[in-house]
């Protein structure tokens, strides 16, 4: 699930799997969501069922190497029961406390990664400019002090590769900011 809408309608609405009488027992989270969410589903959900709250970090790339980083939130008895599960997709997993302490760090690391993201294309820019290749600058960057996951891996993520075109995505900034009323 995506975001909060996609967890609603899993969860409640249309396909309402948390409202029949065979509900799962256990529910993992693994979207990046708001912790204010997060603290507001346990009261949603029923009494019995064990929620686990577990965004990820890394892409499709590190997806299919299991590599990927969970940061875990949830009774330490609940997440030891469920490590097998998270192994076979994560090398590193980080249990950070109870449900909902793990989607403000999610969040937070987030931030973090948006500005690195930032700055690694305004770099490949300036580099563009002067006529330097863009591996041997990533090069230079991975090996120094910028080095930054986005970076380090530009070469892997196939958005990075992609290139960002704010309209591909966004379209009109107005159209947007209606969408997300």
């Amino acid at each position: 699930m995506r975001d909060i809408a996609e967890t609603n309608a899993l969860l409640f609405d249309d396909q309402a799997i948390m409202c029949g009488p065979d509900y799962p027992t256990t529910l993992i989270i693994s979207s990046t969501l708001s912790p204010r969410f997060i603290h507001d589903l346990k009261d949603r959900i029923p009494d019995d069922v064990v929620l686990i709250d577990a965004p990820m970090s890394g892409t499709t790339y590190h997806a299919k190497l299991a590599t990927l980083t969970f940061m875990v939130g949830g009774e330490l008895d609940h997440v030891q029961r469920l490590m097998p599960v998270l192994d076979v997709m994560g090398s590193v997993i980080h249990h950070l406390g109870p449900v909902g302490a793990v989607a403000a760090c999610k969040v937070a690391n987030n931030r973090c990664a948006a500005a690195g993201i930032v700055a690694v294309r305004r770099a490949l820019e300036v580099a563009k400019g002067y006529g330097k290749p863009q591996d041997k600058l990533l090069n230079v960057m991975r090996t120094s002090s910028s080095s930054t996951w986005y970076g380090d891996n530009f070469t892997d993520i196939d958005s990075a590769r992609e290139g960002y075109v704010p309209t591909k995505y966004y379209g009109d900034r107005r159209e947007r900011r209606e969408e997300l009323r």
